[in-house]
């Protein structure tokens, strides 16, 4: 939980600052990286939360494969656009 602003920085700061090279990115896409972002930071939070807490809750766990599946859908669309920008 302490680091918990280090998954925004890195995933969505340093990122997009690479990401600047590429040409325009589809919005697709990086809405799906912002949800995955977002997904991850929850999770981490309430896994925090719980330990701090105590409990051990299993349910925490669907957060991060979300958050797997979103990147990977993300880095889908991505490459997806590249090719057909470069096609053209």
């Amino acid at each position: 939980m302490q680091f918990a602003f280090a998954i925004p920085l890195i995933l969505g700061g340093i990122v997009s600052l690479v990401l600047m090279a590429f040409p325009p990115i589809d919005e697709w896409a990086k809405q799906l990286w912002r949800m995955a972002i977002t997904t991850l930071i929850i999770g981490f939070l309430l896994h925090g939360v719980f330990d701090i807490y105590g409990s051990e809750a299993e349910l925490v766990n669907v957060f991060f494969f979300a958050s797997y599946a979103l990147f990977a859908g993300s880095i889908i669309l991505f490459i997806s656009h590249m090719i057909k920008s470069n096609q053209k």
